[in-house]
């Protein structure tokens, strides 16, 4: 089983910084088609649970459900609205919505309350695909492109109104936001193209424009974090701290790499004792022992490497991680292995 840190990396990104209404509305404004988010009142947009839609596609951390209204509107003008994130096109994308679309139309009659919560009707289903493949998406995303021969009977089949925004296809000055939502579509689209470390000093100077937000440090620990789970061979340690120091000061800078570089000695050890041998505790030690360096003082040597890994006396091994997360260079780590 994957540790927490490990787990669905990309989901967990979208989710910390996706379930602030006012970073999905700015998503909703920038990139939804102009005269239906023109439409939408985006600020009475309220975030609901996650979604599970069965026992084999099971919850999906990245999903996420939000109500809103349309302006103007009463009760009767309720909009259901699924922000779906994915990492690659997916065929049968459209059918998948309507799973969810359905679930949350049955869970209201199940409740036994008017499916417009005081209105008559249900509210009005609307789905976003926010895509950061590698390339860009394509998948149908119509009910009509998955039946053989029906586009000319399409006023018959169900299709919900699902509006596409596709990382992969914008060029990377072009991403659109207040800063705090731009770092994360920019880490995204970086990690979907394979150069997150490349732009991690750029995807953290976004958050510089932030101001005085009280939830940066947890914004920037995320991001790191994410850094250190999708790119980990390549960590820009050089940018990583030069933007730290800008934003959050040295003294605070030093005192959140130490604390993360524990934290990933945690996940290491964490994943070594689920293998259930001592031998694969020593491993997922030494693996994130050569993280840790990593991310303080770039890639350590080849022979740095393979001491660790070879190692398998774990007091030695506590040692040498305390060393790591508080030795003030590299330099410093190797006289004293």
């Amino acid at each position: 089983m994957d540790s927490p840190l490990l787990a669905h990396p990309h989901d967990r990104l979208a989710r910390h910084f996706l379930t602030r209404t006012e970073l999905a509305a700015d998503l909703i404004g920038n990139y939804l088609d102009p005269g239906l988010a023109e439409r939408l009142d985006l600020a009475r947009l309220n975030c609901l649970s996650p979604v599970t839609v069965d026992g084999e596609l099971g919850e999906r951390a990245g999903d996420l459900r939000f109500s809103t209204f349309f302006k103007g509107g009463g009760l009767k003008s309720k909009v259901f609205l699924l922000l779906e994130h994915q990492s690659r096109s997916e065929r049968h994308i459209s059918f998948r919505i309507a799973e969810y679309v359905i679930k949350d139309f049955r869970e209201r009659l199940n409740a036994k309350e008017s499916p417009g919560q005081g209105g008559k009707n249900f509210p009005f289903p609307l789905a976003i695909i926010l895509h950061h493949g590698k390339t860009p998406w394509k998948g149908p995303l119509k009910m009509r492109d998955l039946v053989d021969g029906a586009r000319e009977l399409a006023p018959f089949l169900l299709d919900l109104p699902i509006f596409l925004v596709d990382l992969a296809s914008i060029p990377e000055g072009e991403i659109r936001g207040k800063p705090t939502l731009r770092a994360l579509l920019a880490a995204l689209q970086a990690a979907g193209k394979g150069r997150l470390a490349e732009r991690f000093g750029r995807i953290l100077g976004f958050l510089a424009g932030s101001g005085r937000d009280s939830r940066l440090r947890g914004d920037l620990r995320t991001l790191i974090n994410y850094l250190a789970v999708v790119d980990r061979p390549r960590l820009a340690e050089a940018d990583i701290r030069r933007e730290l120091d800008k934003l959050i000061g040295p003294k605070e800078a030093e005192e959140m790499t130490t604390s993360l570089a524990r934290e990933w000695l945690r996940e290491g050890e964490a994943k070594g004792e689920a293998k259930g041998r001592a031998e694969g505790r020593a491993e997922g030690r030494a693996e994130a022992l050569i993280l840790v360096l990593r991310a303080r003082f770039g890639d350590p040597p080849a022979a740095v490497q393979n001491k660790l890994r070879k190692c398998a006396d774990p007091g030695r091994l506590d040692r040498w991680a305390e060393l790591a997360a508080t030795c003030p260079s590299l330099g410093d780590f190797r006289k004293k292995l």
